[in-house]
């Protein structure tokens, strides 16, 4: 999942997905794409804040239906599966115009294309 959290950027919907394998800033008013911002048009990345976590719930529900299906060693072996590691990034996409947008996500593919940039301060 990945949602603005700020932008510059005056329109109804600004998205930022991959397209192509690269990062695109798409920016719609209605119905209408109005602009595309592609890997060129990015100045600047900046890492606002990265997370990695386990997801609590699914690993209490692992544990569980681990335990009834085969005992001590399924409960273990459901909890390390159900709460698999989880990562969350914020960026902040500075753009050649002087727009920026802060966008937070969990898409793994998304971030691995912007960490790198945010690491060489792009």
């Amino acid at each position: 999942m990945t949602k603005i959290i700020r932008t510059s950027i005056s329109a109804d919907r600004v998205v930022v997905a991959l397209s192509g394998g690269q990062p695109v800033i798409t920016v719609h008013k209605g119905f209408r794409t109005l602009k595309k911002y592609i890997l060129r048009d990015f100045k600047k990345v900046s890492t606002v804040s990265e997370e990695t976590y386990r997801h609590g719930g699914k690993a209490a529900a692992g544990a569980v239906v681990g335990g009834l299906l085969t005992g001590g060693v399924g409960l273990i072996a459901g909890a390390a599966i159900g709460g698999r590691r989880r990562k969350e990034g914020m960026y902040t996409i500075h753009l050649t115009d002087g727009n920026h947008v802060t966008v937070e996500t969990t898409d793994k593919k998304l971030i691995a294309k912007l960490r790198p940039l945010a690491l060489l301060g792009s």
